[in-house]
């Protein structure tokens, strides 16, 4: 961002003011909102972006995982809110747990990456 040099093509301004604009819609639904959003975040971001549960059935809003060997490994988790304070929940806290979560699942585990042979780098 701090780099001069690179400047953004129409196609990143029109895919920034396509996601403004779906972000200041009102939406009957809660999910219609969702999958615009990660829709368009997305093709800004240049990866899809996915509603997936955590072992537990419970789901972030969105989430961007990497594939390292068969197991996908979440580095972006995505929490949706049209109003603040909708839900009575914080985002960022949400946020917090579902990377908790997803983290201490038995496949993803901080400790099945360091003590598997097939994570070594």
């Amino acid at each position: 961002m701090n780099d001069l040099r690179i400047q953004p093509t129409l196609e990143d301004l029109d895919n920034v003011y396509q996601l403004m604009q779906t972000v200041s819609g009102i939406y009957r639904t809660e999910d219609v909102y969702h999958l615009k959003v990660r829709e368009g975040m997305g093709r800004i971001l240049g990866t899809a972006i996915l509603e997936v549960a955590n072992h537990d059935n419970i789901r972030p809003d969105g989430i961007i995982s990497l594939e390292l060997g068969n197991i996908p490994i979440p580095c972006a988790f995505f929490e949706l809110k049209q109003e603040a304070r909708e839900g009575g929940c914080d985002p960022t806290s949400q946020a917090s747990l579902s990377l908790r979560r997803c983290w201490i699942h038995k496949l993803v585990g901080y400790n099945r990456i360091h003590l598997d042979p097939a994570f070594d780098f």
